[in-house]
């Protein structure tokens, strides 16, 4: 497909919609940035995404090019995969954050209990067990 077919699959109202949108977003991530409910870190990424569906909306042929280079048939293919890579990193992501948040809370369990029977001139209780969830 040449440039010029990207008009058939990406018109001039989906463009316009998308930059729309693109730049609502772009506004909305600064402003959750700047008031500290979102990390500058995940503000940079999710201010990355906005720029690329600019770029997108603003030159359809780089769809095509996309396409072609992730070897799909059909530009759509192309934003499908960059869109599943994209969550798939982002879960990951996460995922770590979230094991080492829970590491590092007991540690800081751990030495809270410590301290608490150094306090209190006692020798520290064994945890108990925590309830299992069908139990609740």
């Amino acid at each position: 497909m040449d440039p010029s077919s990207a008009e058939i699959f990406f018109g001039t109202h989906g463009r316009l919609t998308t930059i729309f949108l693109a730049a609502i977003g772009a506004w909305q991530v600064y402003r959750w940035v700047s008031r500290g409910r979102l990390g500058v870190s995940y503000g940079l990424v999710w201010l990355g995404v906005c720029l690329a569906l600019l770029v997108v909306a603003a030159f359809p042929a780089t769809l095509l090019w996309a396409g072609r280079l992730a070897g799909t048939r059909e530009p759509e293919g192309a934003m499908r995969l960059a869109g599943f890579v994209f969550v798939a990193a982002i879960l990951l992501h996460l995922s770590l954050k979230t094991s080492a948040l829970e590491r590092r809370l007991e540690e800081l369990v751990q030495a809270l209990a410590l301290r608490d029977a150094d306090l209190s001139g006692t020798e520290p209780r064994p945890p108990r067990p925590s309830p299992k969830s069908d139990e609740v």
